[in-house]
């Protein structure tokens, strides 16, 4: 029996819908047609998310384009994409959208040989949320059980495995050593930027970039730019630079197989799939040439190997907004190119979303996902004052936080040893300090208190604009003046957490007192650094 499952008809793209509860799978043909009546894109790994909006924009692009801003504007007048375009580019390609095809299977290696017995695994492999090693992440599949899922399920995974596979060893033909390792998929470290609408048709349209591909516009225009269903070549365990935009959008880092069964009911199914290696980027050549919606920060210490501007991603102790200044501004980095777009065609009074998309591993591991969500004022893409107003808070965030390490440091250090701060006091080994400090969680607390407290800054601090007679732009200082009132409070109340662990012991507290004596003089010197003069600010700066 032949096994098809053409992504054009087949619902798979799960969608909410306007006025709709819950969430409500779509072809690929209708998604795009009713993007206007759609909310969004809902899927609960954030990989899948990310990758099946990338799909869509690399059909809009290859359909309708747009050439520049003019023609951006008079696609958001139009309010919904020109369904006569978009469907008669559909219908061209038919034929490239069946997942099963023998010829040529949607995002898989057409080459018999790659779905060969003996390369099959589970396909397992190919959901990042269950972990490249089999361990599940955050999945309630019992690791031991045979794995089925469904046609639509295997497609949004292979949409997605592309651009976020891990690196490490791969399945590989016999005799082909060379093949064995492969390199992490373009988007396995970074946190991609995705700034969001009220519907499905908004979202896409503000990250529908000028595409202009003779001019290099926007990456590096090599010729006949295609996306991958419009190749006819097949997915290779080959080196090579990307022809264009689209291509960079639809790029194949795998050579991946997909092994259909069906039971009685004659509807596909995928137990097993081939994970092999396919296009790789040659070495030393840079993604931010090509990629759109990552940010990458300048890094004055990297050696000559090493790329000068690596990725902005995602850490486990590191929340994603203190890096909002390389995000928003190119001054010490590259911000996504999507956001150079935004400056240009949007208005700098809205308020977008940005959703914020990425995974993070260590080789073939993927440690955890994530989606956080930032508000982006426009104003912030082109407004230097109030960037260096942003800068500032984050500064001063920043040098709060150590001077919170050091106090934990200091509270570590004379619980060890009492008498460690007199001239002949014993001493304890500072690797020892290091190791009680790190198990207080004080930092941790600190800059989880700081988390939504930054999205009101952002807000606040572009609605204080002022527009002088001179029609000169003005910005006040209370939104700064209250966001430093807030991190001192977070740093006194992490701090205080974490003292009010301890036992009442004398040590205890007497190393308490001297942590938060030290924390408050330190919050001091950091007010008066940064000219936060106002009588209250001092006043819990000093007192706690």
């Amino acid at each position: 029996m032949t096994v098809t499952f053409n992504l054009l008809d087949q619902p798979w793209i799960p969608c909410q819908m306007k006025g709709q509860e819950g969430v409500r799978e779509l072809g690929l043909r209708e998604t795009l047609v009713r993007t206007h009546e759609i909310v969004a894109i809902v899927d609960p790994s954030p990989p899948v998310a990310v990758a099946l909006h990338r799909l869509l924009l690399a059909i809009l692009h290859r359909s309708l384009g747009p050439g520049g801003s003019a023609a951006w504007r008079q696609q958001q007048e139009r309010g919904q994409w020109d369904e006569v375009r978009v469907n008669d580019y559909l219908e061209r390609w038919r034929h490239r959208f069946d997942l099963f095809s023998d010829s040529k299977p949607f995002y898989q290696a057409a080459d018999p040989s790659v779905s060969a017995e003996g390369y099959r695994a589970s396909i397992r492999k190919l959901a990042l949320e269950l972990g490249a090693t089999n361990h599940p992440l955050f999945s309630h599949v019992d690791d031991q059980s045979d794995l089925v899922v469904s046609a639509a399920q295997a497609a949004r995974w292979t949409v997605a495995y592309h651009g976020f596979a891990p690196g490490g060893t791969v399945t590989h033909e016999e005799g082909k050593q060379a093949d064995k390792f492969a390199t992490g998929g373009p988007l396995s470290r970074g946190a991609l930027s995705l700034p969001c609408g009220s519907s499905l048709f908004r979202t896409l349209l503000l990250n529908m970039m000028h595409y202009r591909p003779d001019e290099g516009i926007p990456c590096p225009h090599l010729g006949d730019d295609r996306p991958a269903w419009e190749r006819d070549e097949d997915v290779r365990p080959v080196e090579r630079h990307p022809n264009g935009y689209v291509d960079w959008l639809t790029w194949q880092s795998r050579r991946l197989r997909l092994i259909p069964e069906t039971d009685g009911d004659a509807t596909p199914r995928v137990r097993k799939c081939v994970i092999m290696k396919g296009f790789q980027l040659p070495k030393g050549s840079p993604i931010r040439e090509y990629e759109t919606m990552l940010a990458f920060q300048e890094s004055k210490k990297a050696t000559p190997d090493q790329d000068p501007f690596p990725v902005v991603g995602f850490s486990e102790d590191r929340a994603v907004w203190r890096d909002s200044g390389v995000l928003f501004q190119s001054v010490q980095g590259k911000r996504p190119k999507t956001l150079d777009w935004l400056a240009e065609v949007g208005k700098r009074t809205d308020t977008l979303p940005l959703d914020l998309y990425g995974i993070c591993g260590n080789r073939a591991i993927v440690v955890f996902w994530r989606h956080d969500r930032l508000p982006l004022p426009l104003a912030y893409l082109s407004d230097k004052e109030l960037y260096d107003r942003l800068h500032a808070a984050l500064r001063l965030a920043e040098e709060v936080g150590k001077a919170v390490r050091l106090a934990d440091w200091k509270l570590a250090q004379l619980i060890l040893a009492p008498q460690a701060e007199e001239p002949a006091g014993r001493q304890p080994a500072p690797k020892v300090v290091s190791e009680l400090a790190s198990r207080f969680a004080t930092s941790r607390v600190y800059w989880s208190l700081l988390d939504t407290r930054f999205s009101r800054f952002l807000v606040d601090q572009a609605d204080e604009r002022e527009q002088d007679e001179y029609d000169n732009v003005n910005y006040g200082k209370h939104a700064l003046l209250t966001w430093a009132d807030h991190v001192g409070r977070a740093a006194r109340d992490s701090l205080r957490d974490t003292t009010n662990t301890l036992d009442t012991s004398g040590r205890a507290l007497k190393a308490a007192s001297r942590a938060t004596r030290e924390l408050n003089r330190d919050l001091g010197r950091i007010w008066k650094e940064h000219a936060m003069t106002r009588e209250e600010e001092m006043t819990h700066a000093a007192t706690g």
